[in-house]
């Protein structure tokens, strides 16, 4: 699989420009807790864009909040952020297990 030189500056820039948070230095609690529908996180243990620890803090506040529907999937693999794009078969099976 190929990807357009330009969509992976697109992409790169809106990781850059994610921020969960509104002004604050931890994720809030009171924007979380507006999360009820089932989720799924993922994380990669090798990933140092979104660190795992960072994952492992949302499944715990999202089940605070009282999202009792909370899926969590840790991926362990050498590629970082990228294994969400390489190992296909991790995502695919976490997914499918969350659905």
């Amino acid at each position: 699989m190929q990807y357009d030189p330009n969509s992976l500056l697109y992409i790169s820039k809106a990781m850059d420009l994610f921020d969960m948070v509104d002004c604050d230095d931890a994720l809030s609690l009171a924007n979380i807790s507006k999360v009820q529908c089932p989720a799924l996180i993922m994380g990669v243990q090798s990933d140092i864009l979104f660190p795992i620890q960072q994952q492992r803090e949302v499944v715990e506040m999202l089940k605070d909040s009282g999202n009792l529907d909370v899926s969590y999937y840790e991926l362990n693999a050498m590629f970082g952020h990228d294994t969400f794009l390489i190992d296909v078969n991790g995502v695919t099976g976490a997914i499918r297990g969350h659905l």
